[in-house]
């Protein structure tokens, strides 16, 4: 039977293009979480490394107390952080991110974040465009 979750990562635009062996090895990595409304997935300047692939549900992003924008299914956050830069040296989180309508996400440790950009040069192209627009944003 196939699995719901692998479905819906299939159609993430992140992995577009990705083989259907990569996208199954990523959900076997990932944790999935189910998440209620008002819960706080990371908290601006928290250390921890974790990047997450939305699934369901909509999650809005604050600096401070400014929304900076609402992802849903097919975003993903948590790049920066999750992105070995060398030495282990991981940046801070400069976003909180809140679970706005409940839902569910994937969320991978960032040795598996590192493996999937260093297995799919794609994906490190688009999670490139992305940090560059983030940036921007800020």
């Amino acid at each position: 039977m196939a699995d719901p979750d692998n479905d819906v990562l299939g159609a993430v635009p992140l992995l577009g293009g990705v083989p259907g062996s990569t996208i199954q090895a990523v959900h076997a990595r990932a944790a999935c979480l189910d998440v209620a409304a008002g819960e706080e997935l990371t908290r601006r300047w928290d250390s921890d490394r974790f990047f997450y692939i939305v699934l369901s549900g909509s999650y809005d992003v604050f600096i401070d107390s400014r929304l900076i924008r609402t992802m849903g299914p097919g975003d993903h956050f948590g790049e920066l952080a999750a992105r070995d830069w060398g030495g282990g040296y991981g940046y801070a989180r400069l976003a909180t991110v809140r679970c706005a309508e409940p839902g569910r996400l994937l969320k991978l440790t960032s040795e598996d974040f590192q493996w999937l950009i260093d297995t799919e040069p794609a994906v490190k192209a688009r999670i490139a465009v992305t940090l560059a627009e983030r940036m921007q944003q800020r």
